[in-house]
């Protein structure tokens, strides 16, 4: 494997790793916790803490989405605005060779 492909590797491997473990801790074990602690004849009271589970659902999707934006170097650089600037030129030629490219495919059809 070359340096670049172990590296992209490596960051999608963090990913998830990360991705799998935030929904165990902010929704399964609050729900699991909520449903066995009855179960063993302690009296306590949840209060607000057994709102917790439905908060956390409700914010779940972005910081999961967000794991993935910091976590994987190229998301992380479109977002923060470091990626090498494209030189126009470059952009142009390759506009203008489909073009021409195009042109030529679609009078060889007439």
């Amino acid at each position: 494997m070359s340096k670049k492909t172990r590296d992209l590797h490596r960051q999608l491997f963090l990913t998830l790793v990360l991705q799998s473990i935030f929904p165990c801790v902010t929704l399964f074990m609050p729900v699991a916790l909520l449903f066995f602690i009855p179960f063993l004849n302690c009296s306590t009271e949840f209060g607000i803490w057994a709102n917790a589970p439905g908060a956390y659902i409700s914010f779940y999707p972005a910081v999961d989405a967000l794991i993935a934006i910091f976590m994987i170097k190229d998301f992380r650089n479109a977002v923060m605005c470091k990626a090498k600037a494209r030189s126009k030129g470059k952009i142009m030629t390759s506009i203008v060779n489909t073009s021409d490219t195009y042109r030529r495919q679609s009078s060889d059809l007439v």
